[in-house]
């Protein structure tokens, strides 16, 4: 920050008395907007592929919006009424725009810290509870007292220490009476680190090893080896912990491997006709999968044609913009304790 104001007391003076102390050393969106106009507008003619120069208002505002959705989100006011955008995630930015002469929203935020010391620490001995953090726009609600008086790590509530490493912030005043504060995600940079270390600590054989090749596997491979590999990501979870016993459970398992793996997938995604229980979008291909659960191998043939006519008469997947494949599977989870496999999988 000082870096980029220079040596000007009366700038910084200014944005102080302007901002308060809940942003000071932080960037508000219009901070962001005053102090770094001219890399906003480098950023925006790479991405529009223009000259600075030709750069329009409604470029330069859709430009702050793309960062705001990655980078802005963090509250430490207490009476809630200010967010900020993460310094260091905004200034990696622009230098790696400057750089590589084009636009690139990366993970700035995790590439910078790793993960912290007393998180390491504390996933020693406690399981986080991965499925509460799944949907990004959810809040989680705890004890205001929890908040302000943190215990030890041993006994600390999970969400507090989750806070105070940085995954999620405030979403609610402190100041508002209530017995309850309301903590969020802050953005998609944190979005994605968080199920990054999810994944990490969930997959016991190791998201790594089960993520290998699998971007390349979705975009090109055959769907008997898609299938393979989700066998062995189901394979993977601790089923004593985490048992599988629904259709939702399937479906939370494979969605949080694929973006703790860094792969565009979205879950329930509406369209006009219904709703596609998994979309997986690849350079070259959509991969839409309708998911279905069932006790053993005969209730399960008899659901997979139950899928296949779902994504026929509801077209999924078949939305803009188009993709060179299109590849819609329906698949059949087989719960039978000693199956615990998808059995039944055709195309569409």
């Amino acid at each position: 920050f000082l870096y980029v104001c220079g040596n000007s007391a009366i700038l910084l003076n200014n944005i102080h008395s302007i901002y308060g102390k809940s942003t000071f050393l932080h960037f508000s969106e219009g901070l962001v907007h005053i102090v770094y106009i001219d890399y906003l507008k480098l950023a925006s003619s790479y991405e529009n592929n223009s000259s600075v120069d030709d750069v329009t208002d409604t470029q330069l505002e859709s430009m702050l919006d793309m960062m705001a959705q990655n980078y802005d989100g963090y509250c430490f006011d207490e009476d809630y009424e200010k967010k900020v955008f993460s310094t260091w995630s905004v200034n990696t930015f622009f230098q790696t725009m400057v750089g590589k002469k084009k636009v690139q929203f990366g993970e700035y935020w995790y590439d910078n810290g790793g993960l912290p010391s007393i998180l390491v620490n504390y996933l020693k001995t406690h399981e986080l509870n991965a499925f509460e953090y799944l949907n990004k726009e959810n809040t989680v609600s705890i004890p205001v007292n929890d908040f302000l008086n943190p215990t030890a790590l041993t006994t600390i509530n999970q969400n507090v220490l989750m806070c105070q490493t940085g995954y999620l912030t405030l979403r609610s005043a402190l100041t508002s009476g209530d017995l309850t504060v309301d903590l969020g995600i802050p953005n998609g940079e944190i979005y994605k680190a968080l199920n990054r270390l999810l994944a990490i600590n969930f997959y016991k054989e190791g998201i790594y090893a089960l993520a290998k090749g699998v971007r390349d596997l979705l975009d090109a491979g055959e769907i008997e080896d898609i299938i393979d590999r989700f066998n062995s990501v189901i394979n993977s979870v601790s089923y004593d912990h985490f048992p599988i016993n629904s259709e939702a459970a399937v479906q939370n398992y494979l969605y949080l491997f694929l973006i703790g793996a860094g792969i565009e997938t979205t879950t329930e995604s509406h369209s006009s006709k219904g709703r596609a229980d998994l979309i997986i979008e690849t350079k070259n291909r959509r991969l839409v999968f309708e998911l279905k659960y069932a006790e053993d191998e005969t209730v399960a043939k008899a659901m997979l044609s139950e899928a296949v006519e779902q994504i026929k008469s509801r077209d999924y997947g078949n939305t803009e913009p188009k993709k060179n494949e299109l590849l819609r599977i329906a698949t059949v989870f087989n719960a039978k304790p000693k199956v615990r496999a998808f059995t039944e999988y055709q195309a569409v």
